[in-house]
């Protein structure tokens, strides 16, 4: 078994915060180890819960149409969030839960490994993983589109 597959069988496995009391499924990882590029949402939303896979909701239209612009596909890059299950109403993920799932997140999360785009959250802009790591970009915009696109119940791809 791999240090990916030991990782995503833990990550399900998980009891160490208040979100796994009310998830339907722990969102591990998914891509392979050797990416050269790794997304980092803030957490699982309604879709990702329902079917166990990061970034397959609205968010996830939004990467795959930034991929596929930057000449990408999801089986290139490493995808994953802060934390892997739901929080209650898509709130951000609380200090406790963030640091409840520190030693779930794939070596390359902290910093060594592939250049990362990361979204820390709506309330979080601070770009702390970009001031970790200078090859690190953010992912905000994406965010932002993806919240303006389910405000207006309009797809999501569109504001790729």
């Amino acid at each position: 078994m791999s240090l990916l597959e030991e990782i995503a069988e833990q990550v399900r496995a998980c009891r160490r915060c208040v979100l796994a009391q009310g998830r339907n499924n722990a969102v591990p990882g998914a891509g392979p180890a050797d990416a050269r590029i790794m997304f980092v949402g803030e957490a699982p939303g309604q879709v990702e819960d329902q079917q166990g896979i990061p970034f397959v909701g609205p968010a996830g239209k939004v990467l795959d149409n930034l991929l596929k612009r930057a000449g990408l596909t999801r089986e290139e890059v490493f995808i994953t969030n802060i934390v892997k299950c739901r929080p209650p109403e898509n709130r951000d993920p609380r200090p406790d839960e963030v640091e409840a799932c520190r030693e779930l997140r794939a070596p390359a999360a902290s910093g060594g490994g592939p250049t990362q785009r990361e979204h820390e959250g709506q309330h979080h802009r601070g770009f702390r993983q970009a001031q970790r790591n200078p090859r690190a970009l953010h992912l905000t915009q994406a965010a932002e589109a993806t919240r303006r696109a389910t405000a207006n119940n309009s797809s999501a791809a569109g504001w790729a």
